[in-house]
């Protein structure tokens, strides 16, 4: 967008004054988000401001999104690295993929 690059910038921003969030402002109003709505995680956690990412991950991933264009999208240096950080989303997949196998060559013995 021909801004400087600044550490100190982030994607949330204040959609009335333009200015960026903070990353401690974000995870204040997260935190409160999650204690008001009474969000539990699947470890049965309050839910981290992070774990909207992996939740983003898992879900594309789980959709049919490749895995080169998720890691894109999350600024990974390379697929593999997405694939260690995210392979849990994986499992469904092998199950329907060994299903569809094993269906194909049941059909083929008949």
């Amino acid at each position: 967008m021909g801004l400087d690059w600044d550490e100190g910038l982030f994607v949330v921003g204040n959609a009335v004054t333009g200015a960026w969030k903070s990353l401690m402002a974000l995870g204040q109003e997260w935190r409160a988000f999650v204690r008001v709505a009474k969000l539990v995680g699947s470890q049965g956690e309050p839910p981290r401001f992070h774990d909207l990412r992996h939740t983003f991950a898992t879900m594309a991933i789980g959709s049919g999104v490749d895995v080169k264009t998720v890691s894109a999208i999350l600024g990974h240096s390379n697929a593999a690295m997405t694939l260690n950080v995210y392979a849990d989303a994986l499992a469904d997949s092998k199950k329907v993929s060994m299903d569809l196998m094993g269906r194909i060559m049941s059909a083929g013995l008949s």
